[in-house]
């Protein structure tokens, strides 16, 4: 998914894309969910953190972004 957030894993040293499954994925197994508010920022970001096999990973979404994706995802399936 793009443009909604990132995910880091402890193994990689940059942020990468995830697919809905990965981010559907990191929500259900999260050991502990943040909300970032940040002063004059739009969209605000909202970090799930986990462990999978040992090695901690978060994914740092924006919500609203995140449903529009999905949203869009789901116009695409109609279309079609």
């Amino acid at each position: 998914m793009k443009n909604c957030g990132l995910l880091y894993e402890e193994e990689a040293a940059i942020a990468q894309e995830f697919s809905l499954k990965d981010a559907w994925d990191k929500i259900i197994h999260a050991d502990s969910v943040r909300r970032i508010a940040e002063d004059r920022v739009e969209k605000q970001t909202t970090s799930f953190t986990g462990t999978r096999s040992g090695k901690r990973w978060e994914l740092s979404i924006s919500v609203s972004s995140f449903a529009e994706a999905i949203l869009n995802g789901c116009d695409d399936v109609e279309q079609a």
